[in-house]
């Protein structure tokens, strides 16, 4: 019971908490700033736009090529480093 009051006591004391308002004059210059930087316009050329995807698409291709040439060379290191040491293995020694 003692909690429920102690809650109900902070509750009501935010009762008498007026919400602030902002300087009327602030307000109206921010909303017009607001307001105007949404009328700008974007200006952007045909010829940029496909500029800009074709070199995207080349930078793709190119690191594409790149990882795949190296994966491969990787691959190739990795089966000759294997059929040398199956032949390494194989090989028997006798000490007497």
């Amino acid at each position: 019971m003692q909690k429920e009051d102690w809650i109900n006591t902070i509750l009501e004391s935010s009762a008498d908490i007026k919400p602030v308002e902002p300087n009327p004059y602030l307000y109206q210059k921010l909303m017009s700033r607001l307001g105007e930087s949404s009328n700008i316009p974007v200006k952007g050329s045909f010829v940029t736009g496909w500029t800009i995807a074709v070199i995207m698409t080349l930078v793709i291709n190119i690191t594409g090529v790149i990882a795949y040439t190296a994966l491969s060379n990787q691959k190739n290191e990795t089966a000759a480093v294997k059929a040398i040491s199956n032949e390494i293995i194989t090989s028997t020694t006798y000490n007497y």
